[in-house]
């Protein structure tokens, strides 16, 4: 469990579901990877490798970017938590080729389910819905050992949603929109 001096937040592991390689440090010079489809790639920069990432009051366990896959493509995937007393769940990722309507489903102890339907923003622009730009980049591709960039300025924005604190979260179910890619997922715990 870790801690700020306002939540208590759990960082989630999703090693085991990540399904697409989309992001490159700054300075590396391995550059296989893929976000979109076209080769396009996101560049990150001033991030350390496979470390605990704090943003305004969250707190995020980033992915190992030199690892063969750095995110998860969401097409449905079930992520288990089995937590009670989770108020908030938190969601670092980005959305592209367009905004897009992103729905998480949240299944509680005793067959209970509810549907959260969120809005989210292309990497190309700043935050419109209730997002926030935690981490920014450029999006580049390599063209016959040529960098080319896409995007100047691209953002990885954290959405957050309210959950039934009092009631035991067994899993969420990640949104099936493979536009969508998640690097972490963390909960505030009350």
């Amino acid at each position: 469990m870790l801690s700020n001096n306002k939540r208590n937040f759990k960082c989630v592991n999703l090693a085991s579901i990540a399904n697409n390689k989309g992001f490159v440090l700054e300075n590396h010079n391995n550059i296989q990877a893929d976000l979109t489809g076209l080769g396009e790639y996101f560049l990150l920069r001033n991030i350390v490798n496979a470390s605990i990432y704090e943003s305004g009051s969250y707190i995020f366990a980033l992915p190992d970017f030199n690892h063969h896959y750095d995110n998860v493509s969401c097409t449905g995937q079930l992520v288990e938590i089995n937590i009670k007393g989770i108020n908030e769940v938190h969601v670092l990722g980005c959305s592209e080729w367009g905004n897009s309507i992103v729905n998480f489903t949240v299944e509680y102890e005793f067959d209970y389910t509810e549907m959260i339907e969120l809005m989210v923003t292309d990497l190309s622009c700043e935050p419109m819905y209730k997002e926030f730009a935690a981490i920014q980049g450029t999006t580049q591709r390599n063209e016959g050992g040529t960098v080319v960039t896409i995007q100047e300025l691209a953002f990885i924005n954290v959405l957050s949603f309210a959950t039934d604190f009092e009631r035991k979260i067994k899993r969420i179910q990640l949104p099936d929109n493979f536009n969508y890619h998640i690097l972490s997922i963390s909960l505030s715990m009350l």
